[in-house]
């Protein structure tokens, strides 16, 4: 699962999904990208991003957590895992292959969310 978090971190956390979240001062956000919802949380001292399939609740959920200032991520691990490996690689890829290269496109596709639940 490593190597999952190591990818969204390059693909998406690095190019441009933490710049928005501290625009935002680290409020709940989420978008759906294919099938996929992608939240992300602060908690005291941390943030969480969570990765579920809105459509099957089989596929379970996969939460990274790590320190709310790291722009490179380094500080991220695993946190929750509810699935299957084939599950925890569903989810990331199908967040890093609609991860939108503009920025304007990233931030219509993630937003500030009441409907986002808390992560603890």
């Amino acid at each position: 699962c490593v190597q999952h978090l190591r990818r969204f971190l390059i693909a998406v956390y690095r190019k441009g999904l933490f710049d928005i979240i501290k625009k935002t001062d680290y409020a709940p956000m989420s978008g759906v990208f294919g099938s996929t919802e992608l939240s992300s949380n602060r908690v005291e001292g941390g943030m969480f991003i969570r990765f579920r399939s809105w459509q099957s609740e089989s596929l379970g959920e996969v939460i990274f957590s790590g320190a709310i200032e790291d722009p490179s991520g380094n500080s991220f691990g695993i946190h929750t895992i509810t699935t299957e490996q084939h599950g925890v690689d569903a989810l990331v890829q199908e967040v890093v292959s609609y991860w939108p290269e503009d920025p304007v496109a990233q931030m219509s596709m993630f937003r500030i969310s009441a409907n986002t639940r808390k992560l603890n």
